[in-house]
């Protein structure tokens, strides 16, 4: 996870901490961010997920997701 947003602060992930395993023969796995309410002008921020190489499979050309998580 990276991003200009803050893990806890900014918002939550589950699995925790925005890391997932993709099991073995499958190609996919949830992760969910749920933006936390703050009373913090901050404007707009962003949380970044990038699927990381390993060995044993490959990452395609969409290897990220943005969301952007809007000011109150």
């Amino acid at each position: 996870m990276s991003g200009t947003a803050t893990s806890g602060s900014d918002y939550t992930s589950n699995p925790s901490g925005g890391q997932v395993t993709i099991v073995a023969g499958q190609s996919s796995a949830m992760v969910n961010l749920k933006a936390k309410r703050d009373s913090i002008t901050e404007g707009s921020e962003t949380a970044i997920m990038t699927l990381q190489p390993g060995t044993g499979y490959k990452v395609g050309n969409r290897k990220q997701a943005t969301v952007s998580i809007l000011d109150n």
